[in-house]
């Protein structure tokens, strides 16, 4: 069990420096002495793990194979298509935009689910009257936040529909559309 450990916090170390020098899977999985492909499923973990799964793999929670899995079956056929015939290797540039996509996430993901729990509206109206701290809150963020979530429901909603047009391609990337002007979402 120690030995499974150790090799799971040496890949995740290896993945690490790959990350951090631009170093190659395959010389930094020599130079730590364990396979490519622990190396390579650490670099999924790392890059699009969420901060909780990166901390479960480096408490060694959860081994670094199973999470590896459970984070790629999640990639979307856009992330899957722009992995096929990586060399292991990230520019400066994307992994800073890798990073800066995972924190947005970790903050986002959770979010929505959260509010997708809440309690009934009534129930929550009185959670918050009569607090004058949270009523603050409701007041001073409400608007704001209602504001962002229909643009964010647009913006899926058009990009939904794009992807659907292109058969599938992502719309970011997809030639299909270039030079047209598409128009802004309507916000209500």
């Amino acid at each position: 069990m120690k030995k499974r450990k150790t090799k799971a916090l040496d890949a995740l170390a290896a993945a690490r420096k790959c990350l951090e020098t631009n170093s190659g899977v395959k010389e930094t999985a020599a130079e730590f002495g364990i396979s490519e492909a622990m190396v390579t499923m650490s670099l999924v973990i790392l890059e699009y793990g969420t901060k909780q799964e990166i901390e479960a793999a480096l408490a060694t929670d959860i081994g670094v194979v199973p999470l590896a899995n459970k984070i790629r079956a999640s990639f979307s056929p856009e992330v899957r298509k722009a992995r096929q015939g990586r060399n292991g290797v990230w520019s400066h540039d994307r992994k800073d935009k890798l990073k800066q996509q995972a924190e947005l996430w970790a903050q986002l993901g959770p979010s929505l689910k959260s509010l997708a729990t809440l309690p009934h509206i009534n129930d929550m109206v009185e959670v918050v009257s009569g607090n004058t701290g949270r009523e603050h809150t409701v007041n001073e963020t409400l608007e704001t936040a209602l504001n962002w979530l229909k643009e964010f429901a647009n913006a899926w909603a058009t990009r939904k529909q794009k992807k659907h047009y292109n058969n599938g391609a992502n719309p970011r990337t997809s030639n299909s559309d270039a030079g047209v002007q598409h128009p802004e979402p309507a916000s209500e």
